[in-house]
């Protein structure tokens, strides 16, 4: 379909970055206005001037069943920067290994059930009740509630929800089983489990992707970008079929008209926008104030020895507070090896003192006594470290937000909302932005 006129897209985020790209393909002129000298939003980078190099805030991964992010990856021609794997490996601090395979000759409802039956984090018994409620989870319709609800309605064991189902949905969600929307679990887990189980991770800084590379395809494709052009308002009229956005205007004061309007933001500056574009009544419809946003953690930790090989430089842990173990860049530099080690949820898991600046010790000394446990190494040295919270990395998917949440289209007829904070049927995830984005020029 053909998407005719100039089309203002506001934000530089993922969910801006992909409704760019999809209506500058679809015949538009687009002009991506964005606040930041940067693209990318939330998959960000800063640069640490001690040593010398970009480190991304927090660890962003995705796996093969990401369709619309791997079609705006390739668009872009973004896809080279990620490298994928075929197994995910899982490491308990008592010692046990075990690795998340899925075995292709099998049909694919039953291509992790393998897997599933030799996970040794909990008696076999257990393993098969798992198994069959993984299953019964992920072909369930129309879920309500809670992952706690569906836990206890099914009689889930201590060991089964600590070793197995927590990890996962802190992992998909950053949220804890009772905050978290039983759907939105469903909607990640029923995509790995039946679709593509490859795991891409980059394998540069997030800053090199989505922004240097990205802003670099879009001009080429004849996206105008905009940077530092923060905007502060709308302008409207109503017509006789409804309403219609008239101009944007920025801090500066200078007001600019487009055909179509894309407001791809997140929801605290899309708050803000409405108010001073005195829009209170559409702002009170949707119910932004909803929403809560969720934290996640990332410690960079160098260290004296690589913790997990180069074949395969990434692993889940179970038992401690960090969830997920990386090495974004395999050769080591004069502060070791580099690592990364992931607290989603944090503002849930994390004690006040240990999120705060002046905590940093003290969690880096927890960390590395899990990896220390873990990998079975007491004397593992911490060369360098640098801990970095993101206060606003997600929403929480609990079942009141996640299930009501704003549609693109507006009440405005050229209008419409992306964002991962829209009704996509995914959480707060990078697929969730970039089908947003695609989703709002429909």
């Amino acid at each position: 379909m053909k998407w005719n006129g100039n089309t203002a897209v506001i934000g530089g985020g993922l969910a801006g970055i992909a409704a760019a790209d999809a209506a500058i393909r679809r015949g538009a002129s687009v002009t991506l206005f964005e606040g930041t000298g940067v693209l990318g939003g939330r998959l960000a980078s800063l640069f640490d001037t001690q040593i010398q190099k970009y480190l991304d805030i927090g660890q962003h991964l995705f796996f093969g069943c990401c369709t619309n992010l791997i079609a705006v990856n390739q668009s872009l021609g973004l896809d080279r920067f990620f490298k994928a794997y075929h197994s995910l490996p899982f490491a308990a601090a008592d010692g046990k290994r075990w690795m998340m395979k899925p075995v292709r000759c099998l049909p694919k409802h039953l291509q992790f059930l393998p897997a599933v039956l030799q996970m040794p984090f909990i008696p076999f018994p257990q393993r098969l009740t798992t198994a069959r409620l993984l299953n019964t989870f992920v072909n369930a319709k129309n879920l309500t509630g809670t992952v706690a609800d569906f836990l206890t309605l099914h009689s889930v064991s201590p060991e089964a929800v600590t070793h197995v189902w927590e990890p996962m949905i802190f992992s998909v969600l950053s949220e804890t089983l009772e905050c978290s929307s039983a759907a939105a679990a469903q909607s990640v887990i029923r995509n790995v489990f039946l679709g593509s189980a490859t795991i891409f991770v980059p394998s540069v800084p997030l800053r090199t992707i989505y922004n240097s590379s990205a802003s670099a395809a879009l001009q080429s494709k004849g996206v105008s970008l905009r940077l530092y052009s923060r905007v502060n308002r709308l302008r409207w009229e109503k017509t006789d079929g409804g309403q219609r956005i008239t101009a944007l205007e920025l801090a500066d004061g200078t007001e600019e008209t487009f055909d179509r309007y894309i407001l791809a933001v997140p929801f605290s500056y899309l708050w803000k926008i409405l108010q001073e574009s005195d829009l209170e009544d559409f702002n009170a419809a949707l119910a932004l104030d909803r929403f809560e946003l969720g934290t996640i953690t990332t410690a960079h930790l160098f260290l004296d020895r690589p913790l997990v090989p180069d074949a395969l430089p990434m692993t889940m842990l179970t038992g401690g507070c960090g969830q997920f173990l990386c090495r974004p860049q395999l050769a080591p530099n004069a502060f070791g090896y580099h690592h990364t080690v992931v607290i989603s949820a944090s503002h849930r898991l994390l004690t006040e003192t240990e999120i705060s600046v002046s905590g940093k010790e003290l969690l880096v000394s927890r960390i590395t006594g899990q990896l220390r446990q873990t990998f079975g190494v007491p004397d593992l040295a911490v060369r360098y470290s640098r801990i970095v919270t993101n206060f606003e990395a997600v929403f929480s998917p609990n079942p009141l937000v996640f299930n009501n949440r704003p549609a693109s289209a507006t009440p405005f007829s050229n209008l419409t909302l992306a964002g991962d904070w829209t009704q996509t049927g995914y959480p707060s995830t990078m697929e969730g932005a970039a089908q947003s984005g695609i989703a709002a020029l429909r």
